[in-house]
């Protein structure tokens, strides 16, 4: 008996597993290098190597990602994009055709890296399990017919800061309302999105926070 307990317990944690893994596919769509003109749509699971794509019959086929152009995980977008620093364990890299996501799109493009969570630990059979990461999110402004994304500074303490509205300022001062905001300190890293997206379609600014983000006062 004690030594079928132990079993029944690591069949059920294994059957989560197994679980947790289907679930996390999600519908959404995807472009090819080879064929960028066709959308193809399905339901998708990005992973550190490539994206897996649920086909007929259940089947499950993974794209390396030198072979995906784009893709949408629902209605979050995720693009290519090189030229900007990616910090690695040890040192950095320049980013080449590395996936982030198009949080806005114009004039101005405003995209976001996520680094992979790391600090976690072992899972089940040595499968891992996410923990926090320990470093934050690069955010970058695109400005049409430039060749590289440009990384926005921020203080992680409050998503601000003096070096953060000077960066943002350059890219809005056709917009001296724009402008005002940021010198007052009404923006910050987490209603950048509709900052930049008041500066596309030429509206006035509305104050609420990207999705996940905190409001700003």
């Amino acid at each position: 008996m004690r030594l079928f307990y132990p079993l029944f317990c690591s069949l059920l944690v294994s059957h989560a597993v197994v679980a947790q893994s289907e679930s996390d596919f999600q519908a959404g769509s995807y472009v090819l290098e080879k064929d960028i003109a066709v959308r193809h749509a399905g339901l998708i699971r990005a992973r550190n190597k490539n994206l897996r794509v649920k086909a007929e019959q259940e089947k499950t086929v993974a794209y390396p990602w030198a072979e995906v152009h784009s893709y949408r995980i629902g209605m979050a977008r995720y693009i290519k994009a090189s030229g900007f620093t990616i910090q690695t364990n040890f040192s950095t890299r320049q980013a080449a055709d590395d996936f982030v996501q198009l949080l806005d799109s114009g004039a101005l493009s405003l995209l976001r890296y996520e680094y992979a969570p790391t600090g976690g630990y072992v899972g089940i059979n040595g499968a891992p399990s996410l923990g926090p990461s320990s470093r934050p999110d690069l955010y970058l402004l695109h400005r049409v017919g430039e060749a590289t994304p440009i990384e926005i500074p921020y203080s992680v303490l409050d998503g601000s800061g003096k070096k953060f509205r000077e960066a943002v300022a350059f890219y809005v001062a056709g917009r001296p309302d724009l402008v005002k905001l940021l010198a007052a300190k009404k923006i910050t890293i987490y209603n950048l999105e509709t900052f930049i997206h008041a500066f596309n379609t030429h509206e006035p600014f509305l104050n609420y926070p990207m999705e996940g983000g905190q409001s700003n006062p």
